[in-house]
């Protein structure tokens, strides 16, 4: 088995990185692998033919492709499906080959243990249309931080990688230069995550860059876009 982690898809406008022809290794993997998405999906949206057809080719990959939520998806529609029993915790099984992590989820994958906590607020809110192409559930609701807190707790502070959309506070003051605006969503991955959890290194998207953050806190964060990072 092995996990791959790379960034934003955002449906077929950033999907070149994972064709066959950018990652031919993808080629000669299997289903036991699995290639995770750092959020902005964006391949369950309205159900149209765009989504049919991407959702049909995540299909025929050999591999699993699982992603956190970003703040651009269609929240609604990825909870009308179903709830299924993924690597140790729950996902919403879009298909065969594509599941979302649930908010706050913890996931074994070769015994190394992943927990992801999605989402994120838009920059970029003021000229969007709600129920149209912005949902308010892009931030999580008190009852996924809590089912995050609940699961950190099982597992006392501890996971191998922690997998997230927009990064915690003192990272994203480094690589937005201060620039970022600190929000709820953001110091509970600083306070609650960053500050109190033991974790091997952190993969996050959001920001369309490819990067290593250092803010002297002694832990690995990388922010992914373009880039395939092998984990496992």
């Amino acid at each position: 088995m092995s996990v791959y982690v790379t960034g934003d898809t955002h449906s077929y406008i950033d999907i070149d990185k994972i064709t066959p022809s950018h990652w031919p290794e993808s080629n000669n993997l299997t289903e036991s692998d699995t290639l995770i998405i750092c959020g902005d999906f964006g391949f369950v949206w309205d159900d149209g033919f765009s989504d049919r057809w991407w959702q049909q080719w995540f299909l025929r990959r050999p591999y699993i492709t699982c992603f956190c939520a970003g703040n651009h998806e269609c929240h609604p529609m990825i909870e009308k499906y179903p709830l299924v029993d993924f690597h140790g915790d729950k996902a919403h099984k879009i298909n065969d080959h594509i599941y979302c992590f649930v908010q706050g989820g913890m996931y074994n994958f070769d015994g190394k243990k992943f927990f992801s906590f999605g989402k994120a607020q838009s920059h970029d809110k003021w000229c969007r249309r709600k129920g149209i192409d912005w949902w308010p559930e892009e931030m999580p609701s008190d009852k996924e931080y809590q089912y995050g807190i609940d699961t950190l707790k099982k597992n006392n502070y501890k996971c191998d990688y922690v997998i997230s959309h927009c990064a915690p506070d003192s990272v994203m003051d480094v690589i937005g230069n201060g620039e970022y605006k600190h929000d709820k969503l953001t110091n509970f991955l600083q306070k609650v995550v960053a500050e109190d959890v033991e974790f091997s290194h952190w993969y996050f998207g959001h920001y369309h860059m490819d990067c290593d953050v250092d803010v002297k806190d002694g832990n690995k964060y990388t922010c992914v876009y373009q880039n395939i990072y092998k984990v496992v």
